[in-house]
């Protein structure tokens, strides 16, 4: 199995461009790094292992690995009581084959202040890092396979900051109205001349009073793991993909093969309130009619979460959630890997935060991704070549 001359010219071009760290709030090297892996895998003429084949010899590298690594740190902060903080540099040990970082995002509802600047409060903290390993592989068909063992710790916490959830409200009220006066038509604010009430004349007026708001609290986390394998001298990739995931935690073992290890949460508390009231007189050619007051409103809360687990979505109604896990990745892939001698095996992880608080007036948030203290981490374990 091996690539035509397009299909090598265009790898090369994919690689050629390098991922660069973004202030964008999603961090734009994490979407490029994701482009760079499902590219691969879409150009690659990928064969599943239906052969049957095995080797007598497995080759198993460890740390100390030949490498290089590549952090990155994205911090964004928007009100007067948000915060992003990078608790631990992202990076990776290659003599150990361990590595890992931290962040934390944090907004709190600003007090008011003029001209209504400062209703907001949003913190988002991202990083993550580019970590590649020069693996030999014999020439001929082979199963690569990386062994990654991930662990996290994650907090996330939000509050509307009241015990009522309710949101300031912003009033408003508003006119309408028609005359006829026996030739034309005109309408409110500019009626034509007196107003003048007989069997040939139409005069309708209507005054609506209400108000409205809708205000919000949030803490989200992600955290995601691609593998690539890329021939040294550029000509071949393929997309490394999970044969199984053992979670010590309640996940169980999975039997899906996707490209990317995914874990994300997320807890909010939106409120919507709403109230209106209107009143109408009508004049109509001789007689008259008075609409009494109609009023109507809502007032309406709601706590929302979900735990995004690789390939589980748990919904619920959580306004915090705090948990730890490991996760054993093991992501490979067959193919013919003759193109080159010596291959780079590449993870590309990236991880956010963000938390934020709008038009409450206590509203608090925070969210903390921890993938690198405390017994926490990303270990390459191994790359076995079979």
């Amino acid at each position: 199995m091996g690539f035509e001359g397009s299909r090598r010219r265009g790898l090369r071009g994919i690689l050629g461009a390098p991922c660069v760290a973004s202030p964008s709030r999603t961090g734009r090297w994490g979407l490029e790094a994701a482009s760079i892996a499902l590219a691969l895998v879409t150009l690659v003429a990928m064969v599943p292992n239906t052969s049957g084949a095995t080797y007598p010899v497995a080759h198993v590298y460890g740390p100390p690995y030949h490498g290089g690594v590549l952090p990155t740190l994205n911090l964004v902060t928007y009100g007067c009581h948000s915060k992003a903080t990078q608790l631990k540099a992202w990076g990776f040990a290659l003599k150990q084959g361990v590595g890992g970082g931290s962040d934390s995002a944090y907004g709190k509802a600003c007090p008011a202040t003029p001209y209504r600047v400062g209703s907001q409060s949003i913190g988002t903290a991202g990083g993550g890092m580019e970590v590649s390993v020069a693996t030999p592989v014999p020439t001929g068909f082979h199963n690569l396979t990386a062994a990654i063992d991930v662990n996290y710790t994650a907090i996330l916490k939000e509050s509307s900051g009241s015990t009522t959830d309710k949101c300031p409200l912003m009033h408003t009220t508003t006119h309408s109205g028609s005359y006829y006066d026996g030739s034309s038509w005109s309408y409110y604010p500019n009626f034509h001349g007196p107003i003048v009430l007989n069997s040939k004349t139409y005069y309708y007026y209507s005054t609506t009073h209400g108000a409205s708001g809708s205000c919000s609290s949030y803490a989200q986390i992600a955290l995601q793991v691609q593998v690539v394998a890329i021939a040294s001298n550029g000509l071949a990739g393929y997309g490394l993909a999970n044969d199984s995931l053992t979670s010590t935690v309640g996940a169980g073992t999975y039997s899906l093969s996707p490209s990317t290890f995914n874990l994300g949460a997320y807890v909010s508390t939106v409120n919507s309130t709403y109230w209106s009231c209107s009143n109408a007189t009508l004049w109509n050619y001789g007689s008259w009619s008075n609409t009494s007051a109609s009023c109507s409103g809502s007032n309406n809360t709601v706590t929302s979460s979900w735990n995004y687990h690789y390939s589980k979505i748990v919904p619920g109604t959580n306004s915090s959630m705090t948990f730890s896990d490991s996760d054993l990745l093991l992501m490979s892939w067959f193919g013919n890997y003759s193109a080159s001698r010596t291959w780079d095996v590449m993870m590309f992880i990236t991880c956010n935060t963000n938390a934020g608080t709008g038009y409450f007036p206590h509203g608090v948030a925070i969210a903390t991704l921890n993938v690198g203290t405390a017994g926490n981490g990303i270990t390459l374990k191994s790359v076995t070549v079979k």
